[in-house]
């Protein structure tokens, strides 16, 4: 049931119950033949009651929109049996009269009368059951009276909060409001025969009391500073589940056409059932939730996809949805005290709020590009890159990747990328802060060029935040692509938008080897050549001098030797002897 016909359903239900109980209740029991009627308690039903009639006998009821019964215009009749009662629910404001007597079969299908015809015309002043206004104002009790069959005059005194706060003389039907603060408080309602105060028919009290009035927390659009903006449009839905019904009741999405900053469009625009006041009960289940998300940024601002719920629980507006929220989450409650500080302001209470961040300048706007180059700088050709190129598409959460060992790329055709894979990147020169994370590339070197060493180097980003930016890849497989963390904006940028790889050139071709350190330089002049530790001269003057020398010790050794062997041979002579 929409919130708006429930509570047309409960004003409806109050006015039955303020009627009069009037003089004409019947009596406990009947003699025999007796027959009698009345208005039944607080004027809400039509009862008669019979006993000691033959059993063939029936009662004939038959009740009017008019007090007079000289015209009938019946808006409906019975007949029932006699000796067992009968009642009717009726709604006075149509049923103001009927009539009723014991009736008999005639034979010919008709009826004979046994008794006269009474009449019981209404004779009741009803005074509604005042209520509170709804949410649009929540500062007044709503009082309303109407006169059934009479044209005395009657006296309302309303109080509020014990407290005489209106007073008025009236004849026939009246409608009025009296002041009512904000979060609640009692009232009484009373009326009396402005003639006869103390004559018991006519005479009405009703009273209430309400713990708070409706509401709803005020809607607050903030930057990322927490500073109040002003120009965003937004959307909410409201939900509710009335009376322990097993289903919560959802009404359309409203979508105010106001742009908004500060806002109490709801608490303004939703006739809800929660009030301000309510104290903590951690019994109380779930009864309403609002969905609140934007649908238009301020300018310069992005969109954020947010989507931010409260739900009415444990006697207050609290953080979260009807599955979460809690008394432990944030709570959203009516604060008296600012409230009359103020001057009866609702900007003095606590906001849900919606937060915008900036929009981010694009800073790639292409798949980035390839290079292959040499320790030189120079572009080299014959390599081969293999990886993947990666999508979540339609904002899904799972990643598709496409195997690019299914082409045959080069990476010195630097537009290979730009050209064959397709991504979504945004148009213009901004994006959107919380546009979602929808292409990642990862790869690597699978062949080096002809007499050049194979690169190491594995790139993985994805394009996050206007630009493609660093991610931590492990493993060279597609689980371990689609498993990496997502770039942020603190994520380091891709340098230049391009994929660089650097070779270095074999010292042996045909024969890899490890390449030979490099020894330190000695430092060499004119008149200090530079030479190899441990070396002799090879070439120039030098070599051409070292010959004299060398014969002339291998002389001095001949004749050393042929000494040494004279000299022996003269002591071996000498000793014979």
């Amino acid at each position: 049931m929409a919130t708006s016909v429930r509570r047309s359903v409960l004003v409806v239900l109050a006015f039955v119950a303020s009627l009069v109980f009037t003089a004409f209740t019947a009596p406990a029991s009947l003699a025999a033949g007796e027959v009698a009627a009345s208005w039944g308690t607080d004027c809400a039903t039509i009862e008669v009651s019979s006993s000691g009639w033959p059993a063939d006998d029936f009662v004939h009821v038959r009740w009017y929109a008019t007090a007079d019964s000289a015209t009938p215009g019946v808006d409906g009749e019975a007949w029932w049996p006699v000796n067992q009662a009968w009642s009717k629910p009726v709604d006075p404001s149509r049923v103001r009269g009927f009539s009723y007597r014991i009736v008999s079969p005639d034979g010919n299908g008709g009826w004979t009368d046994v008794t006269p015809l009474k009449d019981q015309a209404a004779s009741c002043v009803v005074v509604l059951q005042p209520y509170v206004t709804s949410g649009s104002t929540c500062d007044a009790v709503v009082v309303a009276a109407r006169n059934f069959g009479t044209t005395f005059p009657y006296v309302i005194t309303t109080k509020v909060n014990g407290v005489v706060a209106d007073q008025r003389t009236v004849t026939g039907d009246a409608a009025f409001t009296v002041p009512f603060p904000f979060t609640g408080g009692s009232w009484t309602v009373d009326t009396k025969w402005r003639d006869d105060p103390t004559a018991a028919s006519g005479i009405h009290h009703s009273e209430g009391t309400s713990l708070g009035c409706d509401y709803i927390p005020p809607v607050e659009k903030v930057g990322l500073d927490g500073k109040r903006i002003q120009g965003a449009s937004w959307a909410f839905e409201y939900c509710a589940k009335y009376n322990d019904e097993p289903d919560w009741i959802c009404t359309p999405t409203f979508n105010p056409a106001d742009k908004i900053g500060w806002s109490d469009y709801i608490r303004r625009n939703v006739d809800s059932e929660a009030f301000a006041s309510q104290v903590r009960n951690e019994n109380l289940p779930p009864t309403e939730e609002i969905t609140i998300w934007e649908t238009a940024a301020p300018a310069g601002y992005s969109v954020n996809p947010e989507r931010v719920t409260i739900t009415f629980v444990c006697g207050g507006w609290h953080l979260g949805d009807r599955t979460t929220a809690s008394c432990s989450t944030p709570l959203y409650g009516f604060d008296q005290a600012a409230y009359e500080a103020a001057g009866r302001t609702m900007a003095t209470q606590k906001p849900v709020r919606l937060t915008n961040a900036r929009d981010i300048p694009v800073i790639h706007s292409t798949s980035p590009a390839l290079a292959k180059v040499d320790g030189e700088g120079k572009t080299v050709v014959g390599a081969r890159v293999i990886g993947w190129a990666c999508n979540r598409w339609d904002n899904s959460v799972e990643w598709q990747c496409q195997n690019l060992a299914d082409y045959t790329i080069d990476p010195s055709d630097a537009g290979f990328l730009q050209r064959e894979i397709a991504v979504t990147l945004p148009d213009g020169t901004t994006t959107s802060a919380y546009r979602p994370v929808e292409n990642r590339i990862v790869i690597w070197e699978s062949s080096a060029p002809e007499g050049y060493t194979l690169s190491s180097r594995m790139y993985a980003v994805d394009y996050a935040c206007g630009a493609w930016r660093t991610i931590t890849v492990t493993e060279k497989t597609e689980a371990a692509a689609k498993n990496a963390p997502l770039a942020t904006c603190d994520s380091p940028i891709l340098a230049n938008n391009t994929f660089r790889w650097v070779n270095v050139k074999r010292s042996h071709p045909s024969h890899p080897s490890h390449p030979t350190p490099e020894m330190p330089e000695t430092p060499s002049s004119p008149d200090h050549p530079a030479t190899t530790p441990g070396a002799l001269p090879a070439t120039g003057s030098n070599a051409q001098d070292i010959t004299p020398v060398a014969v002339a010790l291998l002389v001095l050794g001949t004749s050393l030797l042929a000494a040494s062997r004279l000299t022996l041979t003269l002591r071996r002579s000498r000793t014979r002897r």
